[in-house]
């Protein structure tokens, strides 16, 4: 209650802006001034002449600024007894430090075992990975991680990952400029009032993140597990370790700049080192980079930015050779003593208009050379043997993920599942509904589009689907498309009077003529179908087929990429996006479930279609599968009796 009273005066305090400057270093205008005033009101913190704004908080100071946004030490237990070795009884802090770990705010340093050591670290700088956990923990902020995570550096599986996606879904933080978190970035007391502020309830602008200088990228470790630094026991000829973060792999936009497709984590084992020399390549096939090098239209320049010794962010800029690679020379990246460094590389893609059709469907592979190094493709000098280490020597160990292929694309669609009655009933229901948004860069075209359907009888009183109707909004596609059960090879359209029973069904739905979704727009649409016989616990599930959503077309003696070509040329198996298929709408096994384009050919048609046979000769060559479309992630639409 007596949170809820001062939220309510704060408010129309702002709301009257009355509020005058409390701290000689805080001046009215800056970002972060109303948030500390707002702190001033709500008591969280105590007035002084200065508030230092950028000076960065330990882990102390934090705790305190929460215990007094929360409930101050109103139900705080006094005990004589402190819970962590290095926190007295007689510190400023300790009733802060013992109220938040009362509370399950807080509980201190674990080994690298999972144990806790007894140690809290007051002094310590706290990051904002660490804050942000402190402050979910404290005002008791749900976990929600749908949707995942925006930032390329707060990936599944670190520990900071629930908590930050949480707080950045509630809009009580935001990332860089960049696009970056910068978990491992130490927190100001400027950013800590607005953080405090969002998550009390108060927001008064935007999410954290703006005007704040971007960081160089700094691993960190867990805000309650970091392991204590012991000597790291050395290992001899494995003076550093380079390991791949898996990037996802997805389709590219043509003209895409500083497009993130790689991270490298180096680590000095024994002692910190100078990568004076390094080489990116392009090599999209098989698992070793650099033994099969190529170049790719689509790519205009590459760059690789890394910390130098002082730890500033350095950022160098160059083109590909002829032979798919680029040699960084002269570089003053230094990996530190026991510390993750990263190097990421970034590509600039040139735009359609500069390479027109030749570039849309280009596969590209970007990564550190790894096989065929010499000191003149890669070289790192230690910082006290001086020893030149080099890959291929034992020197340097590079392990992990291979680094995921990119397909450059003119535009790409994006699906969403909308929200449908989830009662099964006698008569037409909606299996599914979902929508497709095409990139502003240009429009999209499909030619088919696959679905699983999945029927659970469970009476096994004969439940059945069929009158398959295939709507745009409200517009029913009769004339416009062709709806079959391709494992049974039946129509099941109303015209074609075929059904799908018990089990699994791949339904397709093909178009006589090009379905298009206008660059920048969206269309939504809906499969319906009458069920029969439906009893109690029968259900039937569907999802947009995925089967080629990994499946990159191969083998097409197309006019541009091998991941394109026309939907179907009859006689030439090679050349089309069906393999030795026989006609356009029924076969699934040796088709594919979604084909689509993204109108990049010079003179894009779509195939004559009659009788689900397309006309030998006609369409154009950039019509592919489904590739890279995030569909798998979709979740599945159910509806039940």
């Amino acid at each position: 209650m007596k949170k809820t009273l001062i939220t309510l005066i704060t408010i129309i305090l702002f709301a009257g802006n009355v509020l005058a400057q409390t701290f000689n270093d805080v001046e009215t205008g800056t970002w972060y001034y109303d948030y500390v005033e707002q702190l001033v009101i709500n008591g969280v913190i105590d007035v002084t002449d200065e508030f230092r704004p950028n000076d960065t908080l330990n882990r102390a100071e934090l705790t305190k600024m929460v215990i007094m946004a929360i409930n101050g030490l109103d139900e705080y237990e006094y005990i004589n007894i402190p819970t962590f070795d290095d926190v007295s009884v007689d510190a400023w802090y300790f009733d802060y430090i013992e109220a938040a770990a009362q509370l399950g705010i807080v509980s201190g340093y674990k080994d690298e075992s999972g144990n806790l050591t007894g140690v809290f670290g007051p002094g310590d700088i706290v990051n904002r990975a660490t804050a942000t956990k402190i402050l979910v923990n404290a005002f008791g902020t749900t976990i929600n991680t749908n949707p995942g995570s925006v930032f390329p550096d707060v990936t599944q599986g670190a520990w900071y990952y629930n908590y930050v996606v949480t707080a950045y879904n509630n809009s009580f933080i935001n990332g860089y400029d960049s696009g970056y978190f910068g978990p491992a970035d130490g927190v100001t007391r400027a950013q800590a009032a607005k953080m405090i502020v969002n998550f009390m309830g108060e927001q008064i602008g935007e999410p954290i993140g703006e005007q704040i200088e971007e960081p160089v990228e700094n691993p960190i470790e867990e805000e309650e597990e970091p392991v204590e630094e012991e000597e790291e026991e050395v290992v001899e000829g494995t003076p550093a370790e380079a390991n791949t973060a898996s990037i996802s792999e997805m389709n590219l936009l043509s003209g895409s700049s500083e497009q993130f497709v790689a991270r490298y984590n180096f680590r000095g084992l024994y002692e910190g080192f100078n990568i004076q020399t390094l080489t990116v390549v392009n090599d999209v096939v098989g698992d070793n980079l650099g033994d099969d090098l190529s170049n790719s239209p689509a790519i205009k320049n590459i760059t690789i930015k890394y910390p130098d010794i002082d730890g500033m962010l350095q950022t160098r800029t160059s083109s590909f050779s002829a032979n798919g690679s680029v040699k960084f020379a002269n570089l003053d990246f230094y990996a530190q003593r026991n510390e993750d460094t990263f190097l990421e590389i970034y590509a600039d893609l040139n735009s359609f208009s500069e390479i027109g059709e030749s570039l849309s469907g280009e596969v590209i592979r970007l990564g550190l050379q790894n096989v065929n190094n010499s000191t003149s493709t890669f070289k790192a000098v230690g910082a006290i043997s001086s020893n030149t280490l080099t890959f291929g020597s034992g020197m340097l160990i590079l392990s992990g993920d291979t680094p995921d292929t990119f397909v450059v694309r003119k535009s790409v669609p994006s699906f969403s599942i909308n929200d449908t009655d989830s009662n099964l009933l006698n008569g037409e229901n909606v299996l599914i509904g979902f929508t497709i948004t095409a990139d502003d860069a240009g429009s999209i075209g499909f030619g088919r589009i696959t679905f699983d359907v999945s029927v659970s009888d469970s009476a096994g009183a004969d439940l059945a689907l069929s009158n398959f109707k295939f709507y745009r909004s409200s517009t029913y596609l009769d004339d416009e498309v062709n709806i079959y059960d391709a494992t049974g090879i039946a129509d099941v359209s109303p015209a074609g009077g075929g059904s799908i029973s018990n089990g699994l069904s791949s339904v397709v739905v093909s178009f006589n003529e090009e379905e298009t979704v206008s660059a920048g727009s969206s269309s939504t649409y809906y499969l319906k179908a009458e069920a029969v016989s439906v009893n109690s616990s029968d259900q039937i599930s569907s999802r947009i087929k995925t089967d080629d959503q990994a499946a990159m077309l191969t083998g097409l003696t197309a006019n541009n990429n091998e991941n394109t070509g026309r939907i179907y040329v009859n006689g030439d198996a090679t050349d089309g996006i069906f393999v030795n298929a026989n006609d356009f709408c029924q076969t699934l096994d040796t088709a594919r479930g979604i084909i689509w384009s993204d109108k990049s050919a010079d003179n894009h048609s779509y195939p004559t279609i009659n009788a689900c046979a397309v006309t030998s000769g006609s369409g154009s060559y950039d019509w592919t599968n489904g590739y890279l479309l995030d569909v798998s992630s979709l979740p599945l639409v159910t509806i039940s009796r």
